[in-house]
């Protein structure tokens, strides 16, 4: 064999003189293309882990109004960058960085196999034989190659596993605790008849305000809210229960974005709102988000007198009026042939009349202040788990949240008008 001293550079030693520094542009590029496929594929998988409550929250930046996966990250960009100068400079050696990529390589080569024949199986509904056949076919040829890299794992093949056994260790130890923290506040979240019987002043002093309580919960009164009014002298007059929710379309119209109902009769002015963004819209901004939410509100107290005088109109069947409220509700107005279409009915002024005092009761309580609650919860383990569970619970997950991005920092909510109110749950 000839020109044995230039096995470790076979590449560029092979390509002619003329050429080497064109070839040298064009292999620089297509590493650099490489490297921004492999990150925009870890961005893509970090979002959809964290839509499925499997990762801590991140920032996440939407670079196109139109794609989906045009997506940067800065956390996971910066954490990928530090990643690769410890690696290259730890090993220095182009050798000891191709065992740690063929180990990876092979064993992607193998999972995507596996996952393929997964989704045949599961999603697709194809016969279990012939999903069978295809692994086994597939899935022996890479697992011949598999075998081949393995006397690499020692040689620094064991790098990527245990990239990988760390990954799996913070998205296991996010999602069990919150599946557990949720399981928690569905199983003590608080009864309708509890509520119904603190009486419209919930046993506590009502003040002119308006207070915008966070919860994960979309339906049902959250246990925090139990804890508030035990622990506060008095509350504001309206309550608004607000659950965020994201949904995978890239933006929500801004007449679907917010979903009313109340909590309790009228008298206790207790709402319960679902918002709802996609992935291009910003979730929950403070200002913007208590506009939207005045607005919506203000129409669904419309929505809600003129439904209460559908009720009274429907108890009289002599009354022929009640398809005009019906249209009125569906987005129409109250006018019917008999009158001019620039013309308000009766009906239209009584409507305005109900509404327009709850309205000007609302604008007044909004002007003597909106404050955000939000709940600073512990999750701690019971004195009676074991020794695993504490260590996950206590100690991994109590990390991973102290340093992910905090809800404040995503809703973006003014710290003037923020109330956050610690609590203890032992799950």
């Amino acid at each position: 064999m000839k020109h044995q001293d230039m096995v470790s550079t076979t590449f560029y030693s092979s390509i002619p003189k003329p050429v080497y520094w064109p070839m040298f542009v064009v292999a620089t590029a297509a590493a650099v293309i490489a490297s921004q496929a492999m990150i925009l594929g870890v961005f893509s998988i970090v979002v959809q882990s964290m839509a499925l409550g499997c990762f801590p929250r991140c920032k996440i930046v939407h670079t196109s109004p139109k794609y989906e996966g045009q997506i940067y990250i800065p956390e996971i960009n910066w954490a990928l960058m530090v990643m690769c100068i410890i690696v290259t400079a730890a090993l220095q050696d182009t050798a000891k960085i191709g065992n740690a990529y063929g180990v990876t390589v092979v064993a992607v080569i193998f999972m995507t196999t596996f996952f393929v024949s997964f989704i045949m199986l599961m999603i697709w509904q194809k016969n279990l034989w012939l999903t069978l056949a295809f692994f086994d076919f597939f899935g022996a040829i890479e697992l011949v190659y598999f075998s081949s890299v393995m006397y690499k794992i020692p040689q620094y093949g064991w790098i990527p596993i245990a990239f990988v056994t760390g990954l799996i260790s913070i998205m296991y130890t996010w999602y069990y605790t919150r599946k557990e923290a949720f399981k928690y506040e569905v199983n003590n979240k608080l009864s309708m008849n509890w509520l119904l019987g603190l009486g419209s002043n919930l046993g506590i002093a009502r003040v002119p305000g308006i207070s915008l309580i966070y919860t994960e919960l979309p339906q049902g009164v959250p246990g925090i809210f139990g804890h508030l009014i035990s622990n506060l002298p008095a509350m504001h007059s309206t309550l608004i229960l607000v659950c965020i929710k994201n949904l995978p379309m890239p933006t929500v119209p801004a007449e679907e974005r917010i979903l009313l109902r109340r909590v309790g009769p009228p008298a206790y002015r207790m709402y319960r709102c679902a918002v709802r963004y996609g992935y291009k819209d910003d979730d929950g901004r403070g200002a913007e988000l208590e506009d939207e939410l005045m607005s919506s509100l203000e129409e669904f107290l419309r929505a809600e007198a003129a439904g209460a005088l559908q009720l009274e109109l429907a108890s009289n069947p002599a009354n022929e009026d009640c398809r005009a409220l019906e249209d009125y509700q569906a987005g129409g107005s109250l006018v019917t042939g008999a009158h001019d279409k620039g013309r308000k009915t009766d009906h239209d002024i009584e409507i305005d009349s109900r509404a327009q005092r709850k309205i000007e009761g609302l604008q007044q309580a909004r002007q003597n202040g909106v404050i955000y609650i939000l709940g600073h919860t512990n999750l701690r383990c019971k004195s009676e788990s074991n020794f695993l569970r504490k260590f996950i619970i206590d100690d991994y997950y109590g990390f991973l949240r102290r340093n992910c991005r905090s809800i404040i920092d995503t809703f973006d909510i003014p710290h003037t008008n923020l109330l956050q109110v610690g609590m203890v749950h032992y799950i």
